[in-house]
């Protein structure tokens, strides 16, 4: 475990064939604000909500990673990206 992950609140949470109840439980993390493991076909990508500027704090935080370093912002739909308001965002976090 790095460091840094040591201090941080974890759970670790054991999926079972009912994947609807784990992606209720992925969405009721997020929209509190928490960040969450997403496993991959290959490995294990972090997600926190976009517009949650303590996520994203948080997510930089347990990647260590320094805020000039941007990250990926994933959407299902390009409408559901206002620019205008992601970039507001993403610049209150540094």
């Amino acid at each position: 475990m790095l460091p840094q992950m040591a201090r941080l609140a974890t759970a670790l949470v054991t999926v079972s064939a009912d994947l609807s109840a784990a992606v209720c439980l992925a969405v009721e993390k997020l929209k509190a604000g928490k960040v969450i493991a997403v496993p991959t076909d290959t490995v294990y990508g972090l997600a926190a909500a976009a517009d949650n500027t303590n996520a994203i704090n948080l997510l930089y935080k347990i990647k260590a990673r320094d805020l000039s370093n941007p990250i990926a912002v994933c959407v299902s739909q390009v409408s559901h990206l206002n620019v205008k308001n992601s970039i507001k965002m993403l610049c209150a976090c540094r």
